[in-house]
């Protein structure tokens, strides 16, 4: 049954993270990138689930849709977001379907401030361009809001092991 599954579905995990919307959750239950990375090749090892987002480089990789220029979240009410995490709060909306209400800010603070090439840490990383430089929303908290939360792909603290696990799906068991 899971592989008819695995042919016609996406199984991938959706790790809780540090935010500041309504849906706060203490650090101490939260997963460090290490752990998120432990858990993708735990369950590729017992179960067969593989996570195809997390192998770098990937023609549909894209940061987020944030960093997307036609990219946009609508909230039930007609408000536009580029952020997953801002949908529902009316502040950081940058407009409305019915075209009130566009808000430049934060569409810029999207489209420039979470450019992973205004950071140097990114510039100077291997992984840059291909990784996309992380989450915008957590580049732009970490950036104004004086947070530090780690923006690397999950990859990037066990490549090796993601470089193996793509040979042996993509090689050696096809």
């Amino acid at each position: 049954m899971y592989s008819l599954l695995n042919k016609i579905t996406n199984i991938y995990p959706g790790f809780v993270k540090k935010t500041f919307g309504k849906c706060d959750s203490p650090e101490e239950m939260l997963l460090s990138n290490e752990e998120q990375t432990d858990f993708l090749l735990e369950q590729y090892k017992k179960y067969g689930i593989i996570d195809y987002s997390h192998f770098l480089p990937n023609s549909f990789y894209s940061e987020c849709i944030a960093r997307t220029i036609n990219g946009y979240l609508v909230a039930p009410d007609g408000h536009l977001y580029k952020c997953w995490t801002d949908l529902g709060n009316s502040n950081e909306a940058i407009g409305h379907l019915s075209g009130k209400d566009f808000n430049a800010d934060n569409l810029a603070k999207y489209m420039v401030g979470g450019d992973p090439f205004h950071d140097k840490e990114c510039r100077e990383c291997n992984f840059l361009p291909i990784c996309g430089g992380g989450c915008p929303h957590f580049k732009l908290k970490n950036l104004f809001h004086g947070t530090k939360t780690n923006l690397c792909h999950l990859t990037k603290s066990q490549l090796k092991n993601f470089v193996e696990l793509y040979y042996e799906k993509n090689y050696i068991n096809s």
